[in-house]
């Protein structure tokens, strides 16, 4: 897949967005540019970086309608979206633009988002924006300083925990009715305060 490289800006495109296409185990697209920067120093950065966010959010956008889709199958009721998708439409763009902007997993976001139906408009804009920001930095990063390129692929400790993070918060989605959970602390910390004073 290096050999790709050797297109120029066309092979840094589909390095980037068949890396991506990994779930799990994608690079961190920092070293990724920073990688590529060191590579091929007579490259532009901001244009490796620009092309690299823009491969990076491509793919992370089909895992996002993968799941999007796949979601319907698992008969999660409108109703009890409905109350997630208010919440996370006040904090999707900052957790978007988080998860891509950090060497934090974009998995677990990405596949939630995609479970609540979120706009897809706004996911590759916020995540677009996160990439465009990291991947610039490395690939300025890269082209000035020796990166190695055996740190290229994620680490087995940050692929579990993207696992491990995707699967909890999918089952949180899937199983627990978030708004009852929420109606009954409530109801109780109210309880507890009235038995205090009476």
């Amino acid at each position: 897949m290096i050999d790709l490289l050797g297109l120029g800006y066309l092979g840094v495109f589909l390095l980037s967005f068949i890396l991506n296409m990994l779930p799990f185990m994608s690079p961190s697209n920092l070293l990724l540019s920073g990688a590529v920067g060191v590579a091929l120093p007579w490259m532009n950065p901001l244009l490796i970086g620009f092309l690299i966010a823009l491969a990076s959010s491509l793919a992370k956008l089909i895992h996002f309608y993968s799941v999007f889709f796949a979601g319907r199958a698992l008969r999660i009721s409108d109703s009890r979206l409905e109350g997630y998708r208010r919440r996370v439409g006040r904090i999707g763009p900052l957790l978007l633009f988080l998860a891509a902007a950090s060497p934090i997993p974009d998995e677990p976001v990405v596949i939630s988002l995609g479970l609540l139906r979120y706009s897809s408009a706004r996911f590759f804009l916020f995540f677009f924006s996160g990439k465009i920001l990291i991947t610039t930095l490395g690939a300025s990063a890269g082209s000035r300083v020796s990166l190695s390129l055996g740190n290229f692929l994620g680490s087995p400790i940050m692929v579990a925990s993207s696992v491990i993070l995707t699967v909890a918060a999918t089952y949180l989605l899937v199983k627990i009715d978030l708004e009852d959970l929420t109606r009954r602390v409530l109801n109780k910390i109210r309880q507890k305060f009235s038995d205090d004073n009476p």
